[in-house]
């Protein structure tokens, strides 16, 4: 180990670790690590004895791993990505998780946890290996060949809204006793095949079949 110019240097002929103060730009502090035939060994950073973050030679950043793969990894011990209240009284700070989880070898899950009012975090949403989407649900459906969505509420159930600048247009809904389609405004509910309309009912409930008028005797 040496300092030569205001640069500490430590390590040895075929490895070694500088910090430096960076004058070029704004004068931060450069810490920099090289080995022997251009190799790297990057950075470590270890609390009580143990290896908590390292940033390998082609700058990846791995938390929990000595191996990122992406320019973040979080390792598989990993608790998530949290985002802080203003008042770290409520859940140690915590209001929203984003983490994942495998399921048998390679299979991946994206989960989205919330925290309301103070009390623990609960899964609102879920991506899983296969891309299907569960709101409400840990376990989304699915149908061989196709991907879906499925919406869950353990009191009723789900409902879609389609807005047009903040009005409520059309609504799907579906609870413990019947599904429901239909439109919320005083607006018609149309119907098409071949983007072409085919029957409408208006917001009277007057069905019209093969006009886009309905006429009222």
């Amino acid at each position: 180990s040496s300092i030569n110019n205001g640069t500490i240097h430590l390590g040895g002929a075929s490895y070694y670790a500088s910090i430096s103060q960076d004058a070029v730009n704004d004068g931060g502090v450069i810490y920099n690590s090289s080995a022997a035939a251009g190799a790297s060994h990057g950075h470590k950073f270890h609390v009580d004895g143990s290896a908590r973050m390292v940033i390998n030679g082609s700058g990846n950043v791995g938390i929990g791993t000595s191996s990122p793969v992406t320019a973040l990894t979080l390792g598989s011990g990993s608790t998530g990505l949290s985002f802080t209240s203003a008042s770290a009284s409520f859940n140690s700070g915590k209001i929203a998780v984003i983490k994942s989880e495998e399921a048998g070898s390679g299979n991946g899950s994206l989960v989205f946890e919330t925290y309301q009012g103070g009390s623990g975090g609960s899964e609102r949403m879920r991506i899983d290996s296969s891309g299907n989407v569960g709101i409400g649900t840990a376990s989304p459906n699915t149908v061989t060949n196709y991907t879906g969505l499925t919406l869950n509420n353990a009191t009723y159930g789900g409902f879609i809204d389609i807005e047009n600048n903040g009005t409520h247009t059309f609504r799907l809904l579906s609870n413990t006793t019947a599904s429901y389609i239909g439109t919320i405004e005083a607006d018609p509910l149309v119907f098409s095949t071949n983007d072409t309309e085919r029957m409408r009912i208006d917001a009277s409930g007057n069905v019209g079949i093969g006009t886009g008028t309905v006429n009222i005797a």
